[in-house]
């Protein structure tokens, strides 16, 4: 291990006051971050990082600095083994502001028999890593990750603690930038917020009459693929989803205490694609101070991808589901037969298998079309998922 990494050249405060000066610049100028990365890898005892500003999830990245890194390796991961990682999604489930090591996620034993451990860590001599959760929300996180090698001592105590040193001036750093992005567009309208999302987002009366639908909801009525707008009333291509809207509808309408809740309805096209539809109902007073006076729902419709954290976390807390058995739900998620799952996750067809067995009955279905119906509606943007209720006899 290099001399640069002994606990008495970082003991003076100066190193950690320039480090902190630092952290703050680079919140106000993207370019400075890379060598942050460094330098808080250097502080904590590292002899590399990344530092990984996340949109969705840890594995997708919007923007991610690294040091001291193998190109090559890092390009593999990003090609092949993102998906074989074991500790994630786990990892983005911990509260920002958590200090959590590889093996506590994963023990060493169990992680050396992974074909991630023996195809992408073992190569490049990479034993342990510690975390650092600097930001959470709905739809991702972000972390610093410091890594040690061959030849290094384990995650230990002193790591933890300069760890902890360094996480809340970058969570600070982090709510500067959100600022200042917030600063630039505090001025738009609600209206416009909704027209430019990517989601197809309709505001409908009771009678399901479409008030406002923005720009990829336009479009996606102009497809007639997943909904419709006879006569300027949405309708589903799925009459099961039909149902569910109208009644869905009336109730908001009402006040009925049954539709205070988001609702999820699943629309399956003619060429078998899977969509749903997440319907919120609004509250008088919003209906009353909304664009349009009689709108009684905001209806949210998407195709069924689940790329983001969220939907894991939640099923994984609502169900107590193991590290094994989220990445099987992923992978399921994602359309993955059991065998492709076996070979993206690196692990065999008896253990997807196994999990599969485990999700069935820790949920209650039977089917794996009704996993990926639970793993939808948890994936709400408006909703946590909750436990199926028993049908009234």
């Amino acid at each position: 291990m290099q001399d640069t990494f002994k606990d008495s050249e970082y003991k003076d405060s100066e190193y950690l006051s320039r480090l902190i000066s630092r952290i703050y610049d680079a919140s106000l100028d993207r370019k400075l971050w890379k060598g942050v990365v460094e330098e808080c890898c250097l502080f904590i005892g590292g002899p590399a990082g990344n530092l990984f500003f996340c949109k969705d999830s840890a594995q997708n990245p919007e923007a991610f600095f690294a040091w001291g890194t193998d190109n090559a390796f890092q390009s593999l991961y990003n090609q092949k083994y993102t998906k074989m990682n074991p500790i994630f999604p786990v990892t983005t489930f911990y509260a920002a502001g958590t200090v959590v090591s590889q093996s506590d996620i994963l023990p060493h034993a169990d992680m050396r028999q992974t074909r991630f451990h023996q195809e992408w860590l073992q190569p490049q001599g990479i034993t342990d890593a510690l975390f650092g959760i600097i930001q959470k929300s709905p739809t991702g996180s972000s972390l610093l990750a410091v890594r040690r090698y061959d030849g290094d001592p384990p995650v230990d105590a002193r790591m933890r603690r300069r760890m902890a040193l360094v996480l809340p001036h970058l969570q600070r750093a982090g709510r500067i930038g959100a600022a200042r992005q917030f600063q630039d567009t505090k001025n738009a309208a609600l209206t416009d917020t909704l027209a430019g999302l990517a989601t197809a987002v309709f505001l409908v009366r009771a009678d399901a009459k479409i008030v406002f639908a923005n720009a990829a909801a336009q479009t996606m009525l102009s497809e007639m693929r997943v909904v419709r707008g006879y006569h300027s009333l949405l309708t589903a291509v799925c009459p099961d989803a039909n149902v569910v809207l109208r009644h869905t509808f009336a109730a908001a309408a009402l006040g009925d205490g049954a539709a205070s809740g988001a609702i999820a309805a699943p629309i399956v096209t003619k060429d078998g694609e899977r969509w749903i539809a997440h319907v919120l109902p609004l509250q008088s007073g919003a209906r009353r101070d909304g664009a349009d006076v009689y709108a009684v729902a905001a209806v949210f419709v998407r195709k069924v991808a689940v790329d983001t954290p969220r939907a894991l976390e939640g099923m994984s807390k609502l169900y107590r589901l193991t590290a094994g058995e989220l990445r099987v739900l992923q992978a399921l998620g994602e359309g993955c037969s059991v065998a492709a799952a076996a070979d993206m996750l690196g692990v065999t067809e008896s253990t997807v298998k196994t999990h599969l067995r485990h999700l069935f009955e820790k949920t209650g279905v039977n089917r794996q079309a009704d996993l990926i119906k639970l793993l939808a509606g948890a994936d709400s943007p408006i909703a946590k998922p909750t436990r199926p209720q028993p049908r009234e006899a």
